[in-house]
């Protein structure tokens, strides 16, 4: 059975939201940077994507690293980070943080952590989560990274070290 809800326009099969808008979006940054020891946001150099991409629906806005969505939902966050180490490194992390209160207190909402066991070597961690955006003035995400040492994250103008973003549905 179709329903539509009549205070929020949503379209609904046997409960199931089928007609929600989507949003697909894509950031990278375009050059490679330093970041430190400890945790550290990775705050600058975003673009958005644009090779072999194309924008679907309203786009994030970014700001110093924050990333800012553009309408309520549930969204699918990946994120990847190409790291090179000029020494060995016990971990480096990806780790994808969100904030409810604007800014106020971040949570880890994903991460993952790669090592490297010898000097001038790549590799690179991945994380992903979902994200219930109820409010578009408090609900935010970042990308962060968790090291040892000063190591570089690996930019350039493809998807190196990225975020995407997907609305799968209304919240």
């Amino acid at each position: 059975m179709i329903t539509i809800d009549g205070g929020t326009g949503i379209i609904r099969h046997n409960g199931v939201e089928i007609a929600s808008d989507k949003m697909v979006d894509e950031w990278r940054t375009n050059s490679s940077q330093d970041n430190g020891s400890g945790n550290n946001v990775v705050d600058s150099h975003w673009e958005r994507n644009d090779v072999n991409f194309a924008l679907i629906g309203q786009g994030m806005t970014e700001s110093s690293g924050v990333f800012t969505f553009p309408m309520t939902g549930i969204y699918v966050i990946r994120a990847a980070i190409n790291f090179y180490s000029s020494g060995a490194a016990a971990y480096m992390g990806c780790i994808i943080d969100a904030t409810t209160d604007n800014g106020s207190s971040y949570s880890v909402i994903g991460n993952n952590y790669a090592s490297t066991a010898s000097t001038n070597y790549y590799t690179n961690a991945t994380a992903q989560a979902v994200f219930d955006v109820t409010n578009l003035s408090t609900h935010k995400v970042r990308l962060k990274t968790n090291m040892p040492g000063t190591n570089s994250l690996l930019g350039a103008d493809y998807q190196r070290t990225c975020m995407h973003f997907s609305r799968i549905g209304s919240t």
